[in-house]
């Protein structure tokens, strides 16, 4: 349902003719001349972006119950639970040799700074522990349009769709591998033995 709240929020953000006055009909916003975009419309696709974004950290929990990492919770992200103490590669993934989990470990690479999606990572960043202006005309190299914040979400939100899907043949993979490995201990099915007198 995340996913689902996360795209009528980009959705919603994107439709100019739906009134939504009401939810800041008493807020008064100074208008500083720099350009920056202050409406509803930018903060549901700010939050939208962020919403997709935390869905990563929610897999990287999963994946943590799931495959037994008993990685500690509070310091758990999308970008560290593919690694142990010593900032290896954990070796019980490896080990798993599961194509699903190696998919999601690339969609990790793409966000890593030396790769070309960081920009979405550091979007986020300044979303969640900073603050990210959005400006209807770009005035230094780092501002955002409204365009590009668009343009960025949905390229997450394509992301995320991935690693959802990814996650979920990760899952069946490693189901179908331990059905294998115990299938010999599997109980059959008891037939009716009964005969008639």
């Amino acid at each position: 349902m995340d996913f689902v709240l996360s795209r009528f929020l980009l959705v919603l953000s994107q439709i100019p003719n739906v009134n939504l006055d009401l939810i800041s009909k008493n807020v008064v916003l100074i208008n500083t001349l720099s350009y920056e975009e202050n409406d509803i419309h930018t903060q549901l696709l700010k939050n939208s972006f962020s919403n997709f974004y935390n869905l990563l950290d929610k897999i990287s929990h999963l994946i943590n119950i799931y495959f037994e990492l008993n990685k500690d919770s509070n310091k758990l992200s999308f970008h560290n639970v593919w690694f142990n103490r010593k900032n290896d590669i954990n070796g019980k993934l490896c080990s798993l040799n599961n194509p699903g989990l190696n998919a999601l470990y690339d969609i990790h690479l793409e966000l890593e700074p030396e790769h070309e999606k960081f920009y979405l990572r550091k979007i986020r960043n300044n979303l969640t522990h900073n603050f990210l202006q959005i400006k209807n005309i770009k005035t230094a190299k780092n501002d955002l349009t409204l365009k590009e914040l668009k343009d960025n979400t949905i390229e997450l939100a394509k992301m995320v769709k991935n690693a959802i899907i990814y996650l979920i043949r990760a899952i069946d993979i490693n189901e179908k591998q331990k059905y294998e490995k115990h299938k010999d201990k599997v109980i059959p099915k008891i037939t009716n033995t009964t005969q008639k007198l």
